[in-house]
């Protein structure tokens, strides 16, 4: 019976509080017109409670019905119903916030990704046209390599764009594109360094992100080309097993303080966000290393299987050397 005569107004404070007061005055941050409000909530919830304990009590005889026992169950009933009331609206304040807080991430993910997408799929300029430059040279010449370089380009331009947004990619078409790269930056005069690629051990039935060994290769030898005014060596070793995938790029002839300069830091960053996105953190582990005869970036990746195929996982052993001769 109680809550059938006190509960309308009970609920209609809830109401009221969570969509006129939260909306007009508290996001609007008018504290003082919600205490305004509130007070007049109390008030009119209180008069109109006097008249209802006026029928509970003829209704139940609970109490005598005397001016006394309406006037405390007007209040008593309402100052309930103004507590809950402001529970509700905490909770409904408490809701909002973490969903705006969940959107907020939402959209700060999206927008990682996005720029991680196009960080992946961005060919530096200058790759670019000193390839189709000495492509040009070397057509001019009536170079038999020609042929090659344009459909190393191709291959390595088609990756970039149409299968860099792949979850996971084979290590063998990583390691394919690495090696068209390597191929195209060699084959430039203007470059400086003379890379050695060694790849050894289990590369069949493994994935990795794409674009995670070519990015990391490309913007090391766009660095180089661009701080280093001498010649320099560059060695890449990869090496898999069943359980880790190792990656090391180590730099000969330049200086211990080339690699370690804001750039080299940005591009380690760079790698570490890349990775972020489909490792969790006890997944990988990369670091630069720089000493005063080299300098090197060591990168470790727990192993990831592609899905089970009929083939049989191959072990290899592989060097390609390449340089401006």
């Amino acid at each position: 019976m109680n809550l059938s005569f006190f509960g309308p107004v009970l609920i209609s404070l809830v109401y009221f509080f969570i969509y006129y007061l939260l909306p007009k005055t508290i996001r609007k941050r008018k504290y003082g017109l919600f205490f305004i409000w509130f007070i007049a909530s109390y008030i009119a919830g209180s008069f109109i409670n006097y008249f209802l304990a006026e029928k509970f009590l003829i209704t139940t005889g609970y109490f005598p019905n005397t001016f006394e026992h309406r006037i405390e169950m007007g209040n008593f009933n309402t100052r309930w119903g103004m507590i809950i009331a402001t529970i509700a609206l905490g909770i409904k304040l408490s809701k909002d916030w973490y969903l705006q807080q969940k959107e907020n991430l939402e959209i700060l993910q999206k927008k990682s990704r996005s720029e991680m997408q196009l960080e992946k799929a961005r060919l530096h300029p200058e790759l670019l046209l000193t390839s189709l430059d000495s492509i040009n040279k070397h057509v001019e010449a009536d170079q038999d390599n020609s042929a090659t370089m344009i459909m190393k380009l191709s291959e390595l331009l088609s990756y970039m764009l149409y299968e860099s947004e792949i979850e996971f990619i084979s290590l063998e078409k990583e390691l394919a594109e690495l090696k068209n790269l390597i191929y195209l930056n060699c084959a430039d005069d203007k470059n400086h360094a003379a890379i050695l690629l060694q790849v050894e051990g289990i590369i069949s039935n493994k994935v990795v992100k794409p674009m995670l060994f070519v990015k990391l290769v490309e913007e090391s030898i766009s660095l180089l080309n661009k701080e280093c005014s001498s010649n320099c060596q560059l060695r890449i070793y990869v090496t898999s097993s069943e359980q880790n995938i190792f990656f090391e790029m180590t730099f000969f002839g330049i200086s211990k303080e080339i690699t370690q300069s804001m750039q080299w830091h940005s591009l380690i960053e760079k790698t570490r966000n890349h990775l972020k996105e489909d490792y969790r953190t006890d997944e990988y582990e990369i670091n630069a290393d720089a000493q005063i005869e080299a300098s090197s970036i060591h990168l470790k990746l727990i192993s990831k299987n592609a899905a089970k195929t009929n083939s049989h996982n191959t072990t290899i052993k592989t060097i390609s050397v390449y340089d401006r001769a």
